[in-house]
């Protein structure tokens, strides 16, 4: 099983046996990377930035299974939350243009590998994850912030490939951080300590009840009934969650770890120390 993670100061890690082992395949920059893509086995895109003192973004991209990796973007004004490709020639971007006195952010998108982007929406939301389910149908999820009104959570679709975005869920309190789908079952996870879910693409929600008090930072579901939750609980400890029904209710699985887990995918938790993200590729049967 074949695996990258990202983190800071543009390190990326690889591993070809399902995490025991792991390789830099890249470790040389000031920017933290917060995301990885992989469409296959050799394409790949990784992103992130540096939001302080000004915003600053840059995607990297691989064609050969990460062996080398080449910058195709770096520019002011946002660093880049999230990288999300449909095929080697359509994707899709999150960037966060926050300021210090509030927070604002844009999705952009792709047709030719990540080369140029076109701008789709622009607001006041920080957007956190996005997920499509085919090259029409998508969600972006995030939050607004600010000193005086405080936070509130939102979800946006899209069902013309990104080219519009509609409010599908808007709630004051919490900070939604990542999308899982399965059919059209979508779950969302940040939302306090609950999960959200929906069982019509994502235009209506419900609060699933985790039965916690911690806060979590990612969700994955491998099918209808079976998935995990990943995040942080006070003081210094990590928060793992299953359900073997669809989210119905959860249960807990590892909670010793010593850093907040920042993302799950398939059976994985990750991150570790400073490391953002892993994606894995999962051999098909």
């Amino acid at each position: 099983m074949t695996g990258w993670c990202v983190g800071d100061s543009i390190t990326i890690l690889k591993t070809t046996n399902g995490g025991i082992d792991w390789s830099v395949q890249l470790s040389s920059g000031q920017y933290k990377l917060s995301s990885i893509f992989f469409i296959n086995e050799n394409t790949g895109w990784c992103c992130g930035g540096i939001t302080d003192p000004l915003n600053y973004g840059v995607i990297y991209k691989t064609t050969n299974s990460g062996v080398s990796w080449v910058s195709i973007y770096s520019g002011g004004g946002s660093s880049i939350n999230n990288v999300y490709f449909i095929n080697e020639n359509t994707g899709f971007r999150t960037d966060d243009n926050s300021l210090p006195f509030g927070s604002a952010g844009s999705i952009s998108k792709t047709t030719n590998g990540g080369l140029n982007w076109t701008s789709s929406l622009y607001n006041q939301y920080r957007f956190t994850g996005i997920n499509f389910i085919n090259i029409n149908t998508g969600w972006a999820a995030g939050y607004y912030w600010s000193d005086v009104l405080g936070d509130s959570s939102v979800v946006f679709k899209t069902t013309d490939g990104g080219n519009s975005w509609q409010i599908k869920y808007r709630e004051r309190g919490g900070m939604i951080k990542d999308i899982s789908f399965n059919n059209n079952k979508v779950w969302l996870a940040g939302k306090d300590s609950s999960v959200l879910f929906s069982s019509d693409n994502g235009d209506n929600w419900i609060k699933q009840n985790t039965n916690s008090s911690r806060r979590f930072n990612s969700v994955f579901f491998i099918n209808e009934n079976t998935g995990w939750a990943a995040g942080y609980r006070y003081p210094d400890t990590t928060n793992i969650i299953k359900s073997t029904n669809g989210g119905v209710s959860w249960f807990d699985l590892k909670n010793d770890f010593a850093n907040t887990l920042n993302s799950t995918f398939f059976f994985l938790m990750k991150a570790w120390d400073g490391l953002q993200e892993l994606n894995i590729l999962v051999p098909k049967d």
